[in-house]
């Protein structure tokens, strides 16, 4: 029995996260030993994964206290702690090791010297946002990284194209798109809201993501409240979690805006989004955002800023959605172009039905395994 070992920062959370269980998922149901390991401790591991897929992480505490005595006690722990698991790790001769994200999961993972068979994944448009040069000394360093990798995985061709120019082609970089359960989606869109009512005659727009910088809520929270005239024709609910979630409810109570609606994360937001007349991206960057393609799955006529894997699902002239610029003013114009000509709902509708075909679950999912079943032996 082949063992193979995956990590990433947390286990839930994010499209990330998704990939992460669906991949655990399918190296499982082929017989695989695996061990998930996270960089901080997650109490729903039980929840999420089967008693046969073994778990440990870094540390119990992902840090954030505001006492500078305790943060650098947790950062002296967090650096043994990594010794010893880095130690234990090595020893463990791994047939397949696994970072399923960028940044610290794959420098920690380089560091496994008794493992040549290495895959890492890169979520994220680097000329958008290079956020692990924060991970890394210089460039040079994140490049004889990613060169300890067999196979690097890029979301979306733009990924790949970003990763060569701000980093360089390290040639072992292969584009695959996260695979996308239509199944599971619509089962879940099935269920009923019981805790959210849509108002009649309102045009509702959804957006699902992490409470942060990178979605740009701030963005769209800023153009909802420049939108007041409009404000009985349309509302707009945000669902998901994360740091910047009570700065954005206080601001939104500080605006007396009151057509958002920031509940917070929800277990199953499926049934909500089916509720939407529209999807609303708002993001600054992406690889290649999971939720888009779940809206199109669901058929939902889609509006999103123009980054990373949108011209893939949308056009490039935004033949099957509403491609928009990533600016409070740009918001604004895709939101009134839609109030204004309520034939674009249908329009889109019918659109976005095309895109369905592209996203098929097998293949993308035959596609990453073909990646990551390489014959060990032909690795030098």
């Amino acid at each position: 029995m082949k063992k193979v070992l995956v990590m990433n920062n947390t286990l839930h959370g994010g499209g990330v996260e998704r990939v992460l269980h669906d991949v655990v998922e399918q190296l499982e149901n082929k017989g695989y030993k695996i061990t998930v390991a996270t960089l901080y401790k997650d109490k729903k591991f039980k929840e999420l994964y089967s008693d046969k897929i073994h778990y440990c992480w870094i540390s119990g505490n992902p840090g954030g206290n505001s006492n500078r005595i305790v943060r650098h006690i947790e950062r002296i722990r967090f650096k043994i702690s990594s010794l010893f698991y880095l130690i234990k790790f090595n020893l463990s001769f791994f047939d397949l090791v696994i970072a399923i994200k960028e940044g610290a999961s794959m420098l920690f993972l380089s560091r496994i010297i008794t493992c040549k068979n290495k895959v890492g994944w890169i979520h994220v448009d680097f000329e958008g946002m290079h956020w692990t040069k924060w991970i890394y000394r210089t460039p040079e360093q994140e490049f004889k990284c990613m060169m300890k990798y067999r196979k690097i995985i890029c979301v979306s061709e733009k990924v790949r194209k970003s990763v060569c120019h701000i980093v360089g082609d390290t040639g072992n970089l292969v584009v695959r798109y996260n695979p996308i359960d239509k199944n599971r989606i619509l089962k879940k869109a099935e269920e009923p809201v019981e805790d959210f009512e849509k108002k009649a005659h309102r045009i509702l727009f959804v957006t699902i993501g992490r409470m942060h910088y990178q979605k740009g809520y701030d963005l769209l929270i800023e153009a909802v409240d420049r939108l007041k005239q409009y404000e009985n024709q349309f509302e707009v609910l945000i669902l998901g979690e994360g740091p910047e979630l009570e700065k954005y409810r206080k601001i939104i109570k500080e605006k007396s805006i009151q057509n958002i609606y920031i509940p917070g994360s929800k277990e199953n937001p499926y049934k909500y989004l089916k509720m939407a007349d529209w999807f609303l991206s708002t993001s600054r960057y992406e690889g290649y955002s999971l939720v888009s393609q779940e809206a199109a799955v669901l058929g939902k006529p889609i509006i999103a800023t123009n980054c990373s894997g949108v011209p893939e699902l949308l056009g490039e002239k935004s033949e099957f959605g509403i491609v928009i610029d990533c600016s409070v003013e740009a918001i604004c114009e895709g939101i009134q172009k839609v109030l204004q000509n309520r034939e674009l709902q249908k329009y889109y509708q019918d659109k976005i039905l095309h895109r369905q075909k592209i996203i098929s679950y097998d293949e993308r999912m035959k596609a990453i395994m073909e990646v990551l079943e390489h014959d060990e032996k032909n690795i030098s």
